[in-house]
């Protein structure tokens, strides 16, 4: 098979199986939703991916470079990026998804790793990032920011989780937005 078309085809087969797990939720689709949601066969699924706990691992293995992309694409200003990106991934559809995958990492070591590795991918992408827009970073404040943005990965966490159970997203922002200015606006220099 052709290297591309085989990168093609995994990049199409997981955001369907996205789609249906923020839709349907990941514990009731199954893989013949995502295969009748794709218009192919169970099996052409399996050639790729040998089940659907291996597609949910493999969209969670994703995650911190779709979370740089984010951030490369938002505003220059570190503050404003970091709540463009909060509007985009915090949605009532990817926080029940993320609560499935915890659910599901709280029975499974491989998930467990998944999300530990996430952890620090995310907090290394964040870094990368706002290094990059702040480069006279002192390496005293480097420890610091990485330390604060481990704690703004806990509270993004913890607000997905509210999101899935309800809180509304305007809700959700506020506590974000303070959780930026407590943590980060000390850090961040102003150009």
């Amino acid at each position: 098979m052709v290297p591309t078309y085989t990168e093609d085809a995994k990049k199409r087969i997981l955001q369907a199986a996205a789609d249906q797990f923020k839709e349907k939720g990941y514990f009731q689709s199954t893989m013949d939703d995502i295969a009748t949601r794709l218009g192919i066969s169970k099996g052409a699924i399996y050639r790729y991916f040998d089940s659907k706990e291996s597609l949910l691992s493999a969209l969670y293995a994703g995650a911190p470079e779709n979370l740089h992309s984010l951030f490369e694409a938002a505003s220059e200003d570190p503050m404003t990026a970091a709540r463009e990106v909060f509007n985009k991934m915090a949605t009532k559809a990817n926080a029940n998804l993320f609560v499935d995958f915890l659910a599901e990492a709280s029975m499974n070591s491989e998930f467990q790793k998944v999300l530990r590795d996430n952890i620090e991918r995310f907090t290394g992408a964040m870094e990368d990032v706002l290094k990059e827009k702040n480069p006279k970073i002192n390496p005293k404040e480097a420890e610091k920011l990485h330390d604060s943005l481990v704690t703004l990965g806990l509270v993004f966490n913890g607000l997905t989780c509210w999101l899935a159970i309800g809180v509304p997203e305007t809700e959700a922002r506020k506590v974000w937005s303070r959780s930026l200015e407590l943590l980060l606006s000390p850090l961040v220099k102003k150009k």
